[in-house]
């Protein structure tokens, strides 16, 4: 029975699509490998940290429960306990906090707006929490075009 199942497996292959897309991530792979080695040699830690985010950031976008993680963690670590040693990075820092809760809130939304089951599953204080970021929204923009 084992040596049956093992043969059943060892016989199934694994078909990636077709050739041609498969050349073609390949081709976008090593474009990108090689754009990304151009970004490492400037030495510049502002354009390296663009490309590092873009990585880190494709990857987040599919683990939001790892942005909730993430903004737990470095909500207490940067607004916490970084202002007591290093006052001028906390206070640059805390935006990129505020920016990784803001895609979690995008995820949430586009999540909990394509699926009907969670549409119907959301709790009223998201719904309230949303009408006052669109309020707010308004009211900022509005307050922009005030003299």
């Amino acid at each position: 029975m084992y040596k049956q199942n093992f043969v059943y497996k060892v016989s199934t292959s694994t078909d990636l699509g077709s050739q041609a897309i498969f050349y073609i991530i390949v081709s976008a792979s090593l474009l990108m490998a090689m754009l990304f080695g151009l970004f490492a040699v400037t030495a510049n830690p502002v354009i390296i940290g663009i490309a590092v985010a873009l990585i880190v950031g494709t990857l987040l976008l599919t683990k939001p429960d790892w942005i909730l993680w993430l903004v737990l963690l470095l909500g207490l670590l940067v607004i916490g306990v970084l202002p007591l040693h290093l006052d001028s990075v906390a206070s640059k820092a805390g935006w990129g906090v505020s920016l990784l809760g803001f895609f979690l809130m995008f995820i949430a939304f586009f999540a909990s707006a394509t699926s009907p089951k969670r549409l119907k599953d959301t709790p009223a204080f998201v719904w309230i929490a949303l009408c006052f970021l669109v309020y707010a929204l308004i009211n900022s923009f509005m307050q922009g075009f005030s003299t």
